[in-house]
């Protein structure tokens, strides 16, 4: 039996493509409370988890990943653990230190007036935005483009299913999103119609080497390819996960708003109840919700 790690918090440094927050914020997820921690002059971005001796570091260690992958979801915008450690001041969490680039790349920002933390109840759910994070935030196209796919096939399981899906749906998304489309268009395909190009020159050749095509990282030529389409894979890869895996997005829950019939904002709260906040406060309350005491 795991023995429970003797740390009141565990902390996370973390390195975020958006902007971080200026001032501490305290949130509950999953029944512990959180503090979003901003950089100062001794440490990093960072999260901290007041786990209170009740679990190991691995357990906070991934319960911080959830929140930050779900975090990231929110942001549409790539983030990372960079290290996690543990520590036992009574009235604050750690101060996690590192070199200077080792923090959020944009610039502190006030904290946001709503909070949007999507709902799981499937750990394909929580794999998936797992995966969405990290392909967001690698530099590297191959991975990149690998996260996306086995986005897909958490439910598609062959070839023929991961071509008829992009079939059915690429035109949707061409539909819908006019920058999409040109992206689409630009894309070659050698001859190949896009599901095949999707599913061979692309899927098949990162996850294989074993026959042609196959990707290799030093083909600079194939690498920018390869760059250039991976916002288009994210466009499908965020579209499979709204439309097939059922993960709410920041949108959605905003368009239920619109068509409440007593005209409130709608807002998840931290422990992923809705809360409801009269339209003529909303500014002030909901940054009263956001930095809860």
């Amino acid at each position: 039996m795991d023995k429970k790690i003797n740390s009141l918090w565990i902390n996370m440094a973390v390195d975020a493509r958006f902007s971080w927050t200026n001032k501490t914020v305290k949130i509950h997820f999953e029944g512990y409370q959180l503090h979003i921690l901003p950089v100062t002059e001794s440490s990093i971005t960072s999260i901290s988890l007041l786990a209170n001796h009740q679990l190991t570091m691995d357990e906070g260690a991934s319960l911080l990943s959830r929140f930050l992958s779900k975090l990231a979801w929110q942001e549409n915008r790539g983030a990372k653990p960079l290290y996690f450690n543990g520590t036992n001041m009574p009235n604050q969490p750690g101060l996690l230190g590192g070199r200077a680039g080792n923090s959020s790349s944009w610039i502190p920002d006030s904290p946001r007036s709503q909070l949007f933390i999507t709902s799981t109840q499937q750990l394909e759910q929580d794999l998936a935005l797992a995966l969405y994070r990290e392909g967001m935030c690698s530099s590297f196209p191959l991975y990149t483009q690998l996260c996306y796919f086995k986005i897909l096939n958490i439910l598609l399981k062959n070839g023929t299913e991961h071509k008829e899906w992009f079939i059915k749906n690429i035109p949707v998304l061409q539909a819908k999103n006019h920058f999409f489309n040109l992206e689409i268009i630009e894309i070659e395909t050698n001859g190949l119609d896009l599901s095949n190009h999707f599913w061979k020159n692309r899927r098949c050749a990162i996850a294989h080497a074993f026959a042609p095509p196959v990707v290799n990282p030093d083909d600079v030529q194939t690498v920018r390819r390869l760059d250039k389409e991976s916002s288009v894979l994210k466009e499908l890869a965020q579209h499979f996960m709204i439309n097939e895996l059922k993960i709410k997005s920041e949108d959605q829950a905003r368009e239920q708003d619109s068509k409440s019939s007593d005209g409130e904002y709608f807002l998840l709260s931290p422990e992923d109840k809705s809360l409801y906040v009269p339209a003529g406060l909303f500014r002030e309350q909901s940054r009263k919700l956001w930095l809860i005491p």
